[in-house]
């Protein structure tokens, strides 16, 4: 008597099932310990600072608008402060990554956003 659970599934496809219930598992497992944050900001002609809840490690930026912005980004032992149109700029339709430098023991806190005189920009923030 056979078990209920392996009916139909012999050599290459029982194997095929325990790899996909493998790389499921994996994938949740991996979820589970580095959960993806998101932050949807609308950047004007006036600084804006976003703290994130907790210190991320990772932060991509990606500028979702029909003109550019310009932001700066903070570690946890920096005083956060105004971006200006001088401050790093992120294209129109362009995404920027940070990582934590393994040499530092910060993460990163905030992110101040600006757009130009008179316009307005859509700026979408992942953090992990």
């Amino acid at each position: 008597m056979g078990t209920i659970w392996g009916q139909g599934l012999r050599g290459g496809k029982m194997k095929k099932a325990i790899l996909g219930v493998g790389v499921l598992l994996a994938l949740v497992a991996g979820l589970a310990i580095a959960e993806t944050h998101f932050v949807l900001i609308s950047a004007t002609d006036t600084s804006s600072t976003t703290t994130f809840s907790t210190p991320r490690q990772s932060v991509l930026i990606c500028n979702d608008g029909a003109n550019p912005a310009f932001f700066r980004l903070f570690n946890e032992y920096d005083t956060p402060a105004a971006a200006t149109a001088a401050s790093s700029s992120i294209p129109v339709g362009a995404c920027i990554t940070f990582g934590k430098p393994q040499t530092s023991p910060a993460y990163y806190r905030w992110i101040s956003v600006i757009c130009g005189a008179g316009l307005t920009a859509t700026v979408r923030v992942y953090s992990e």
